[in-house]
């Protein structure tokens, strides 16, 4: 992953091996974590937080990005929001349960999603295919 920022915006790239494509069908933008796949972006907004913390800090933020549909959909996750007087959302599963101060659905996230010839997964195995210039790669021992 590579990152940069300006005045007004973080920028990521990413160069993701999979077998399958970007794409998630959970119909509640809450779930979206288990309806397919997704780029998740963590990051700890507070400088003064303990950067070896184990568990969230007011501020931090989970952002999963990723196309349903054809259209790009993100969910903001906050777990500590200052000031917070609610009652959080708490997402549970067998191996472990989150709380979530804030979820929520935003359209400030801009997704260009393009596929590149690569390496493709399958099963154990992985398969040579031509890079973007053209040659070929051997697979990984």
């Amino acid at each position: 992953m590579r990152a940069a920022y300006d005045a007004t915006n973080l920028y990521l790239a990413y160069e993701v091996t999979s077998a399958n494509d970007l794409v998630n069908e959970i119909g509640d933008p809450k779930l979206l974590f288990k309806g397919g796949n997704c780029l998740d972006i963590q990051l700890g907004t507070d400088p003064t937080a303990d950067p070896a913390r184990k568990t969230p800090a007011s501020g931090d933020v989970r952002i999963l990005v990723t196309r349903r549909d054809g259209k790009t959909i993100a969910v903001v996750y906050r777990p500590k929001s200052k000031g917070f007087a609610g009652q959080p959302t708490v997402l549970s599963s067998p191996a472990n349960k989150e709380s979530f101060d804030s979820i929520e659905t935003t359209d400030r996230v801009a997704l260009e999603y393009k596929k590149t010839p690569g390496w493709i997964r399958r099963g154990r195995d992985y398969s040579a295919q031509s890079d973007r210039t053209g040659s070929q790669s051997p697979a990984p021992a």
